[in-house]
């Protein structure tokens, strides 16, 4: 990687990375404040404010903000995490500035009309509902709720339909007040780019932005467990997730676990997916992954099944998981180890997946790791590493979550069992 990193005059850091013979380039402004920041009150407001923020500033308007962007052949976008919010466009490296000029207008100068508010609330419970009509996507709410219950990281991160309706100004200028500041934001750029013209641009546009704010710590996170069902849509599927504590990005053991996971259901020849559907055709899809964060992290099975064939999936896929204890081999490991390599290789040669990983890196650790030294940290976990993962993911609580037409049964005794 070719980093180069610039402080601005009010401590805001621009760091960039040059990939040569590259003509494209992303640039993007990450914040560390998404729906982790929220309290049970302003419940979406990271969400919805990445929508507001390209409606309308002082100087465009939002069919100016995507002309203008557009007629580059560029595209402009957010998205908004758990643990951050990203304001981001990816074009032909010539028009970084323009991008760069942009991003920083709509988060410095935005209006937030309430007109505008109204109408994009309802797009928003548009997305609201377009979310609940797929049941993985509320089983996997659900799955957080229960794994996190009475938290932020544990509630929706579009929020609710009743913040989303009745959302005024002021809830996004004071979540901005209070969330963004240099201290919270950085600005990323990748591609085929000059360090000093996107430093220039990034002065430009993020001047506004204060050194500091008053911002309130966030709460540590706790994992509990339980079961949740809910039948109360008319599907003719169960989506079925069931998760397991974990452990944070920054712990040493996170590359075992994340293996392991990849190492079970991972691809077609995982024992997960060749036990559940090649075996017994039981799902359609299927697989196991990790999600990793600063101080939580779970590990997760999951699957689509028909309603009769759903305790087998639990008891077959449980089952073959807790087998990984003692039975894992070095033909899964080496899979798991090049499958994560060739997603670390594919996405250095990715300007915009290249931006986001610097800005993970620099939210989790305070700086970018080399990818060598991922590389080597891959590359020393054993077999043993992933059986001691697997039994500390059998010391917690298993969350089970279920949405469809479920059967009546004791799923958690039924978990129980099969993990032993």
């Amino acid at each position: 990687m070719n980093i180069e990193e610039t402080k601005l005059s009010n401590n805001l850091r621009v760091i960039t990375n040059k990939m040569p013979n590259f003509q494209s380039a992303a640039v993007g402004a990450f914040v560390h404040a998404g729906s982790r920041n929220e309290t049970i009150e302003n419940n979406g407001v990271a969400h919805m404010l990445e929508h507001m923020a390209f409606k309308s500033t002082n100087k465009r308007t939002a069919y100016q903000i995507s002309q203008e962007i557009e007629v580059l052949g560029s595209y402009v976008n957010a998205m908004t995490g758990t643990e951050s919010t990203a304001y981001y466009a990816k074009g032909l490296s010539e028009n970084i500035a323009t991008a760069t000029d942009i991003i920083g207008d709509a988060l410095t100068d935005s209006v937030y009309n309430q007109d505008d508010i109204n109408l994009e609330s309802g797009v928003i419970i548009q997305e609201i509902c377009r979310y609940e009509d797929n049941p993985s996507s509320v089983m996997n709410d659900i799955l957080q709720s229960l794994a996190y219950p009475d938290q932020p990281v544990g509630r929706k991160i579009l929020g609710t339909r009743d913040f989303v309706s009745n959302a005024t100004s002021d809830v996004f200028r004071n979540f901005v007040n209070e969330q963004y500041s240099a201290e919270t934001m950085i600005v990323f750029a990748s591609g085929g780019l000059d360090h000093n013209e996107v430093v220039d641009a990034a002065n430009n546009a993020f001047h506004k932005i204060p050194a500091t704010t008053n911002r309130p710590q966030t709460l540590p996170v706790t994992y509990v467990g339980g079961l949740g069902i809910d039948t109360s849509k008319p599907f003719t599927q169960v989506a079925a997730g069931i998760c397991f504590k974990s452990v944070p990005v920054i712990f040493h053991s996170m590359y075992a676990h994340m293996l392991l996971a990849e190492a079970f259901g991972g691809g077609m020849s995982s024992p997960l997916f060749t036990e559940v559907r090649e075996k017994r055709g039981l799902v359609y899809s299927t697989g196991c992954n990790g999600d990793f964060n600063p101080d939580y992290g779970d590990v997760s099975i999951y699957g689509g099944t028909t309603p009769e064939n759903l305790a087998e999936f639990i008891n077959v896929a449980c089952s073959e998981f807790a087998k990984m204890r003692e039975t894992i081999n070095e033909v899964d490991l080496t899979r798991a180890k090049n499958t994560v390599l060739v997603r670390i290789a594919l996405m250095q040669e990715k300007p915009e997946a290249m931006m986001s990983y610097m800005a993970n890196s620099m939210f989790t650790r305070n700086r970018i790791r080399e990818f060598d030294e991922i590389k080597r940290d891959i590359e020393k976990i054993n077999i043993d590493d992933l059986k001691s993962a697997a039994k500390f993911l059998f010391e917690s609580k298993p969350t089970i979550s279920l949405v469809g037409p479920v059967p009546d049964a004791d799923y958690e005794g039924m978990v129980k069992a099969a993990i032993g």
